[in-house]
This record gives C-alpha cells, sequence and structure tokens, in this order.
C-alpha cells in the first residue's frame, strides 16, 4: 500500500473541502429565475433546481454517485498510486478561481457549473499529481458516455435538433 497521507497533505485536504462546500454549496453566486422569484442562490442550488425541474438535467443527480461507485471500484489500483503532487498546478487552481469570479461579476450560472468540474480536476492536479490521471480518465469516460446517451436521446425524441 503506497499510498501516504503525510501532515502537509492533510492539511490541504483539511483546506480544500472547506472552501469548495463555501464556493459551490453556500455562497450566493447567480440569479435563479426559476424558483423564488429573482433571488441569488448558490452554484449548488442552481444545479439542483436545474436537476428538478428539467428532465434533461435529472441525470446530473447521478454523477456524484457514479463517481463515488467508480472510486471504489478502482480503489485498488488508486491505494498504489503515490501520492506526489504537483506545484504548478496551483497556477490552474488560481485561474479556475478566477473564471468562477469572472462568472459571478456576469451572472452566468453555466460558468460556474463548468468551473466547478475545472476545479475538481486541477485540485486533482495539484494535490495528487499526474500519476492520478490515469485512474481518471476512467471517470472522464463515464462523463463523456452519459453525455453522448443524452445527446441521442434528445436527438430521438425530437427535443434537439442536428
Amino acid at each position: 500500500m503506497n499510498l501516504r497521507l503525510n501532515s502537509p497533505t492533510l492539511l490541504l485536504l483539511a483546506a480544500v473541502v472547506p472552501v469548495f462546500v463555501l464556493l459551490f454549496g453556500v455562497i450566493p453566486y447567480t440569479y435563479s429565475h426559476l424558483e423564488y422569484g429573482s433571488q441569488l442562490v448558490s452554484v449548488g442550488h442552481a444545479l439542483w433546481i436545474m436537476w428538478n425541474m428539467f428532465p434533461d438535467y435529472q441525470f446530473g443527480m447521478l454523477v456524484p454517485f457514479l463517481t463515488v461507485f467508480v472510486i471504489f471500484r478502482q480503489r485498488q489500483e488508486l491505494t498504489v498510486l503515490p501520492i506526489a503532487g504537483w506545484w504548478p498546478g496551483l497556477a490552474f487552481v488560481v485561474a479556475v478561481l478566477a473564471l468562477y469570479w469572472a462568472g459571478r461579476r456576469v451572472d452566468n450560472q453555466y460558468i460556474g457549473f463548468f468551473s466547478i468540474q475545472l476545479l475538481l480536476i486541477s485540485l486533482v492536479l495539484w494535490l495528487l499529481g499526474f500519476v492520478a490521471f490515469h485512474v481518471g480518465g476512467g471517470l472522464i469516460h463515464l462523463l463523456l458516455v452519459i453525455a453522448v446517451v443524452v445527446i441521442v436521446f434528445q436527438l430521438i425524441t425530437g427535443r434537439r435538433a442536428l
């Protein structure tokens, strides 16, 4: 078992998780015109509203569970990966946070949704290094398959035109 969480890594993880929860779950980000009139809501709340109101986006509720399932299935491979962070990855984290801020300034919730994904990828790159992308390929493949299935379903049912 090569997975070692030393104290600096634990401190970084302990700092990253609350910041992530604050950014996407607590801090108001965008105006939701779908619920409660025009109320400023967090990115997580805006996602929840979209998942519940639009059938095309309801599969989004499954993504966290499917991600946990894939990580659980690959836990043996994950335990042998050395944790070797890549400090230039911090520049990606800062760039994504700037993108998040820009999306808030222009009140575009889709930039907030995209910044969640980019922040997760850049945090993995920063904290675990490039070696984690070997296993992360399965997660990216899963997301792409879900997206293709949704697009094909929309084409078949006539909700989207070519």
